[in-house]
């Protein structure tokens, strides 16, 4: 079951475990009161592999929800090369992104040269994250400036 706090518009999630049927998130609304506890809905439309699929947005319940794991297919789809247990992308001239399955860390690192320390080789850790889901993924993903939309 996922939090509500941690998702975000645009996240992907599973909605129907056991046939793997993906949704994205399009809205989150939060009802009730305080004294008794809040329920949020997602607004969403629904994988069109689903016999229900209708092509018009539907509201689900956040704790019918399941968060995806990250996988090698997930990240080679977007851009990661596989190299063992981590997956790197490269950003930039100087930048890349890391991912480690061991400990689902994803971090993004600078390497080149400083021209404050006599040009000497340099490599800094800008930003780190544990990343044990595709929505957290997608965060992290938005937090690095890397792209707006994550493939599946």
């Amino acid at each position: 079951m996922i939090d509500e706090k941690d998702l975000m518009v645009g996240d992907f999630v599973c909605y129907d475990k056991a046939n793997g049927y993906i949704t994205k998130v399009i809205d989150i609304q939060r009802y009730g009161v305080v004294e008794i506890g809040y329920e949020y809905t997602i607004t969403a439309i629904r994988d069109k592999r689903d016999p229900l699929y209708s092509g018009y947005e539907e509201h689900f319940n956040v704790q019918i929800l399941n968060p995806i794991d990250i996988t090698d297919e997930v990240l080679e789809k977007n851009g990661f090369t596989v190299d063992g247990g981590y997956c790197f992308m490269q950003l930039d001239e100087n930048s890349y992104l890391e991912y480690y399955f061991h400990e689902h860390r994803l971090r993004k690192w600078w390497h080149g040269t400083d021209e404050w320390q006599n040009h000497s080789d340099v490599k800094d850790i800008t930003f780190q994250c544990h990343c044990h889901y595709v929505h957290e993924l997608q965060n992290s993903f938005r937090l690095c400036k890397v792209k707006n939309e994550i493939e599946l």
